[in-house]
C-alpha cells in the first residue's frame, strides 16, 4: 500500500543522465500529492488547507513527498525533481507582464513604455525599430533554473518538464490575450521548426513539446505548422557578427500549408531562448509569407482551415537575456546563444 502511496506522491523523475546536478534535497512544505508534477499557475496552485483533518493530510503527504524524492536521488539516481519542487526549493516565480515591454519583451522600469497614437507600445530598446512580430512575452531570464530546464529539455528530451514550463508560459499569455481582449479559440500556435537532422540527433522536437504545454492554458487554440527550416551551420560555429546573416531565408512557408481558420485573430510563435531575436525574426517573416500566400493544404492540430483576415503575429518565448545591469549582459548572451540555435 506504501509504495502505491508514496510512486503517486513522487510525480515524475528524471535520470541521471540530466544535464543539471542538484545537491541534498531541500525540505518541500505544502506540496499536495496531485501536485507534483505540475506548474504553480491557474487552478493547478495548491488549495490552502481549511480544517484541522485537511492540514494534516496536506502535511503527510508533503513529507511522505520529500522523503521519497530523497529516496529517489540517495537509491534510484534521481538528479532533478519534477519542476514544482524545483520552482518551490529556488522561490522562482515567472516574470510579471507589467515588468516588461509589450513589444519586445524586454524588462523595463516605471514609466519606460510609451504607447503612440495608434495604440502601439514601444521601450527604449524597441523604440524606432521594425519588429516583424506585433506582440512578445517572455517568462523569465535565460539564468538559473530556467537555463538548466531548457538545457535539459533540448538536449535531454525530458518531455514532461518541457509541457510543464509550457504551461507556465501558456499561463502568461493567458494573461496577455485577455488584456488584448482575444478569446483563446482564435488563437493559433506555430511551434519554432527544427531540421529533421536536429530532431533524429536530439530525440525530440523540444519546440512542440513546449507548445503542447502551451496549448493546455489555452482551451480551444490550435496547433499549425506552416512554415519549414532548411539546415544551417551550427550558430556556435558562425562569428556572432554573422550569425544573422547565417539564419536569414533559412525558413519558408510550406507549399502545401493550410490557411489558418477563418475565426483566428492572433498567431503565436512558440520557441524556448531568444537572444538577438535573429531566429525569432526569421520565423515570423516565414509566418507572414504564410499568410500573404492563400494555399489549399491540410490543417494543423485541433483547428479548422480557410481564411477571413490576416491576424496579428506574436512571439513567445520561455526565456530572454537577463537585462543589462543584473548581470554581464555579454557574457549571458554567449551562453544563451548555445541554446538558442536549433
Amino acid at each position: 500500500m506504501w509504495g502505491g502511496v508514496l510512486g503517486w506522491c513522487a510525480g515524475p523523475r528524471h535520470s541521471s543522465a540530466s544535464v543539471n546536478k542538484r545537491g541534498k534535497a531541500g525540505k518541500f512544505k505544502d506540496l499536495g500529492a496531485c501536485d507534483l508534477g505540475l506548474g504553480r499557475t491557474g487552478s493547478e496552485r495548491p488549495r490552502y488547507a481549511t480544517s484541522v483533518a485537511d492540514r494534516s493530510a496536506t502535511n503527510l503527504a508533503s513529507r511522505l513527498a520529500a522523503q521519497w524524492i530523497e529516496f529517489e536521488r540517495a537509491w534510484l539516481g534521481l538528479t532533478t525533481p519534477p519542476w514544482l519542487v524545483r520552482t518551490r526549493e529556488a522561490a522562482w516565480r515567472p516574470q510579471p507582464l507589467a515588468d516588461s515591454c509589450p513589444r519586445c519583451a524586454t524588462p523595463v522600469g516605471a514609466f519606460e513604455v510609451e504607447v503612440d497614437a495608434k495604440g502601439r507600445f514601444s521601450c527604449p530598446e524597441c523604440r524606432g525599430l521594425r519588429l516583424p512580430w506585433d506582440a512578445c512575452v517572455r517568462l523569465g531570464d535565460y539564468d538559473g533554473l530556467l537555463r538548466d530546464a531548457v538545457a535539459e529539455v533540448k538536449f535531454t528530451a525530458w518531455r514532461s518538464l518541457g509541457r510543464a514550463i509550457g504551461r507556465e508560459l501558456g499561463q502568461l499569455l493567458a494573461e496577455r490575450l485577455t488584456q488584448a481582449g482575444v478569446p483563446p479559440e482564435r488563437v493559433a500556435l506555430v511551434p519554432m521548426p527544427t531540421t529533421l537532422w536536429r530532431r533524429m540527433f536530439r530525440g525530440v522536437d523540444h519546440t512542440l513539446v513546449l507548445t503542447r504545454g502551451v496549448r493546455e492554458r489555452l482551451p480551444g487554440a490550435s496547433i499549425v505548422r506552416p512554415i519549414s527550416r532548411r539546415h544551417r551551420p551550427s550558430q556556435l560555429d558562425v562569428p556572432q557578427s554573422q550569425r544573422r546573416a547565417n539564419v536569414a531565408k533559412s525558413m519558408a512557408a510550406r507549399p502545401r500549408a493550410a490557411e489558418p481558420a477563418a475565426n483566428i485573430e492572433v498567431i503565436i510563435v512558440v520557441d524556448d531562448v531568444m537572444t538577438t531575436g535573429a531566429t525569432m525574426r526569421e520565423a515570423c517573416r516565414a509566418v507572414r509569407q504564410w499568410l500573404a500566400t492563400p494555399s489549399g493544404g491540410r490543417g494543423g492540430e485541433g483547428g479548422s482551415i480557410g481564411r477571413k483576415a490576416t491576424p496579428k503575429v506574436w512571439a513567445a518565448v520561455v526565456a530572454g537575456p537577463v537585462a543589462e545591469g543584473r548581470r554581464d549582459g555579454r557574457a549571458q548572451s554567449d551562453a544563451a546563444t548555445q541554446i538558442e540555435d536549433h
